[in-house]
């Protein structure tokens, strides 16, 4: 979806509550349109995302996340983030700060890490993503390690 296709939306869509995504979180106009369709629903209470794999400019994504415009205001009905396929980024670790920091009615976020990694990596990763501080205090994340299941 483009910058054009988000700027015809009204700033405000009351009727979504479950919003599906594919982001591929390495590239700044992925990354920029999925956050501005989540903030335009104010009553989105389940979002579910699928990381996308692909090569770009993380360093640009990472600007853009760190913009105090980015996620400027709470997202107070979302309760409930898959993440699915992830890649463990930096982009994607931030990204998940950003929700954690912005979703005060939060219950559980769930992430599936959707490559396999060394034990140490994976320990730390999930250590950071632990320790993230919430606006939700009764927020729970499950962390699901990256399983093969389809091995020929």
């Amino acid at each position: 979806m483009t910058k054009q296709v988000l700027d015809e939306f009204p700033p405000k869509l009351n009727c979504l509550w479950y919003l599906h995504l594919g982001v591929d979180f390495n590239k700044v106009d992925q990354t920029s349109c999925a956050v501005q369709l989540i903030k335009s629903f104010p009553n989105l209470s389940k979002l579910q995302i699928t990381v996308q794999d692909g090569d770009d400019n993380a360093e640009t994504v990472m600007k853009y996340l760190e913009t105090p415009t980015c996620l400027n205001r709470p997202l107070n009905k979302l309760e409930y983030v898959t993440i699915n396929s992830f890649q463990c980024s930096k982009t994607e670790v931030f990204f998940v700060k950003l929700l954690c920091a912005c979703t005060p009615s939060l219950v559980r976020m769930y992430i599936q890490q959707g490559i396999a990694i060394d034990s140490k990596e994976e320990r730390n990763i999930t250590i950071k993503l632990m320790r993230f501080p919430r606006a939700s205090t009764w927020a729970e994340l499950f962390y699901f390690p990256f399983e093969a299941t389809n091995a020929d």
